[in-house]
């Protein structure tokens, strides 16, 4: 499916409310190797009494939040963590060069100005959008380079968002972006979209909330930004 399919992002411009969260179907992108959504209908009014549907997911297809859990061994579950990390003022920086793979840097981000303070969630707009082709979308998605990671967490955010399926590239066997933020119990929250649409604001506030799924390393969830 091509990228801008799949978004789904809207502006409510009545709320000014835009929403970052690609839609779940069992067409929707998946990292290489995960299995596509199911959806199965058990019943439905033409032939019962209610339409009825379930459907089962890899925790980490589409917009969805990291927990510690995910890749430290007595991390906190996705249920242990506080509301709090999913709520409240972020920042974002956007990239306007080619993703290709690349790494995005520390002096990149400073220099552009963003000012990252403490409780923030730090949003990273990679531009991963712009790959189009799902062949070269999973080779090719930027990532954050380990010192621009190391001053985030210094600056003390408490949530960290990008539109890329990963802070750590395709291949890797050791997971170092991974493990360095959420070691340090900060929630990675990954595969979010429309960020083009929010770039030219300072602040906005932000809200992801995971589902309360018991013991459990990741969650799906349903990002907005509220531009006023």
């Amino acid at each position: 499916m091509n990228k801008s399919e799949e978004t789904g992002s809207f502006i409510n411009k009545s709320q000014g409310a835009v929403d970052l969260s690609k839609p779940i179907s069992p067409q929707m992108s998946v990292w290489p190797g995960d299995s596509h959504p199911e959806f199965r209908e058990i019943s439905n009014l033409e032939k019962g009494e209610v339409n009825l549907s379930e459907f089962a997911m890899s925790l980490h297809s589409g917009t969805h939040i990291d927990a510690p859990r995910h890749f430290i061994q007595d991390g906190e579950t996705i249920d242990e963590l506080s509301m709090e990390n999913f709520y409240g003022e972020a920042v974002i920086y956007s990239s306007t060069e080619e993703p290709d793979g690349r790494e995005i840097s520390l002096e990149e981000v400073q220099e552009s100005g963003v000012e990252v303070k403490r409780g923030d969630i730090f949003i990273l707009d990679t531009g991963a959008r712009r790959i189009t082709d799902d062949s070269e979308y999973y080779k090719k998605f930027p990532t954050p380079s380990r010192e621009l990671l190391e001053w985030l967490l210094e600056r003390g955010v408490k949530c960290y968002g990008t539109d890329s399926p990963s802070v750590d590239p395709l291949g890797t066997r050791t997971h170092e972006n991974h493990k360095l933020v959420l070691g340090n119990g900060v929630p990675i929250v990954e595969n979010l979209t429309g960020l083009n649409r929010v770039g030219g604001v300072a602040r906005f506030t932000f809200l992801a909330l995971p589902l309360k799924l018991k013991s459990l390393e990741a969650s799906p969830c349903r990002a907005v930004a509220f531009l006023d």
